[in-house]
């Protein structure tokens, strides 16, 4: 279990079996080249990793308990994880964006979805996609923020599947046999949704539907064609078959 404190991780390590793997992990990187041969920023860097390796330091918690717990400000911390996750991520990038994005929290008004994306990884992931598609001049993500218009939920989430998986999704909608109706159907759904949660009636009913939309597109990207039936919630706001 990964620690919160700076204490709590000097506790863990003075646990022999706890201090011994640390030690191993840390001298696997270290020795890997000649003695003094690694600068000192990188020495952190293999602290830090060492420490991941033995579950020490959870990469997947918030940046700001590995900041308290290494005692460096959270741009230190944040740049070390982003280093860790370089070099040891070896996932599908695009899988990982739609399941974070479905387990983050998030927010909506009546024209965006706002997500708080804090792994630097996927972060950039984001980003270098958005650059690279260039047709999403309404979803900016600014610091941990990302935004995207509800109107544009659809053309977001293509921009993340393959063509296979886009269409394996597009099966599961109902009424909707191909990949642009899968990205129409989509950007309605948000469009619907944002003029829903507008009105106090239908706002929960709106919000749930939306959280039920977004884990089921992650369950879709990273499962292919074995996913389960969407929420009776969800499917009121698609196309009927």
């Amino acid at each position: 279990m990964a620690v919160a404190t700076f204490q709590q991780l000097k506790d863990r390590l003075h646990d022999p079996v706890a201090g011994a793997q640390f030690a191993a992990a840390f001298a696997d990187g270290y020795f890997a080249v000649a003695f003094a041969a690694t600068p000192k920023s990188e020495v952190d860097q293999l602290v830090f990793d060492a420490l991941v390796k033995v579950k020490i330091i959870d990469p997947d918690g918030p940046v700001y308990t590995i900041a308290r717990v290494l005692k460096v400000t959270p741009a230190k911390a944040r740049s070390m994880l982003f280093q860790h996750q370089l070099r040891n991520d070896d996932s599908d990038l695009d899988q990982a964006v739609l399941r974070t994005l479905s387990q983050a929290k998030f927010s909506v008004d009546d024209k965006r979805l706002s997500f708080g994306v804090e792994s630097p990884l996927i972060r950039s992931a984001i980003e270098a996609r958005l650059k690279t598609v260039g047709v999403f001049s309404d979803i900016s993500l600014s610091g941990e923020i990302l935004r995207v218009p509800t109107n544009q939920l659809g053309t977001f989430v293509r921009a993340f599947m393959s063509g296979e998986r886009a269409e394996a999704l597009s099966k599961k909608l109902k009424g909707v046999a191909n990949d642009k109706g899968f990205v129409d159907a989509l950007n309605k759904f948000g469009k619907d949704v944002a003029a829903d949660l507008a009105k106090d009636a239908t706002k929960e009913v709106a919000q749930e539907a939306l959280g039920s939309l977004l884990g089921w597109i992650a369950e879709a990207a990273s499962g292919g064609v074995g996913v389960g039936e969407l929420a009776d919630v969800v499917s009121n706001y698609l196309p009927q078959g």
